[in-house]
């Protein structure tokens, strides 16, 4: 039977790719990566490049639309599906790589929901990786979470109700992808009394690393990008945050 595997390569370091996820990299010689709708380089492949031998494996790019356009998006994993199950074949192995884990937003899952639809004989397994959000934490120096505190984590978008009550009943908030709806948080901060308690971080783990207290000030700015977030409550034990 063929087998793909779901390998989370973390959010930027290398050296925070796990020791399994690395044996497979390493063992399959398919390597499919997600890509923009018009190709370019993958931040997955990125960071397993020091696990990746090209010239022994077939690195496959899937190319995804990152618009919020419902059919182009099904069209897309379908189509990948369809490329993992020939490229595969009856009895081969390959890994899919994405940034983070493969099980918290992740492209991985529509495509593996695809390939079970259609391709159901391509076994998947799935390789927990590192997150954004923990990642952010650690560089942060902020506890998400002690005793029977709850945790959310949400996706920001320009039209977020109850962002506000999610502020104030939970007791800590993570907040992704920002930078889509910059007005929001900001607003949202402020009228829950919680700006203070926010610590902003981009691309944690990788060169380009910020991070800041003055979550005000960097959202006025527009320094966020798609792969910076912030940490709302917790416990700022060390570190800079």
């Amino acid at each position: 039977m063929a087998v793909l595997y779901g390998v989370g390569v973390g959010p930027g370091d290398p050296e925070l790719v796990t020791v399994k996820a690395v044996r497979l990299i390493r063992e399959s010689a398919l390597v499919f990566v997600p890509v923009g709708e018009r190709g370019g380089p993958s931040l997955a492949a990125g960071i397993a490049a020091p696990y990746l031998d090209p010239a022994r494996q077939t690195i496959v790019e899937l190319r995804y639309p990152f618009v919020r356009d419902r059919a182009r998006q099904e069209t897309a994993w379908e189509a990948s599906a369809a490329t993992i199950a020939e490229r595969l074949g009856q009895s081969g192995q390959g890994v899919f790589l994405t940034e983070g884990d493969p099980l918290l937003y992740s492209t991985f899952v529509y495509t593996w929901a695809a390939l079970a639809r259609r391709h159901p004989w391509v076994r998947v397994e799935v390789v927990s990786g590192v997150t954004s959000v923990t990642a952010a934490a650690a560089v942060a120096g902020r506890a998400l979470a002690l005793g029977d505190e709850r945790v959310a984590i949400v996706p920001a978008v320009p039209d977020m109700p109850g962002l506000v009550e999610t502020l104030r009943r939970f007791d800590t908030v993570v907040l992704l992808k920002v930078s889509a709806a910059v007005e929001a948080v900001l607003n949202a901060l402020e009228a829950s009394g919680r700006t203070a308690e926010a610590v902003w971080v981009r691309r944690a783990g990788q060169a380009e690393q910020e991070i800041a207290r003055d979550v005000r000030a960097v959202l006025a700015e527009g320094r966020p990008d798609y792969f910076s977030l912030i940490i709302v409550g917790g416990h700022q034990v060390g570190g800079t945050g």
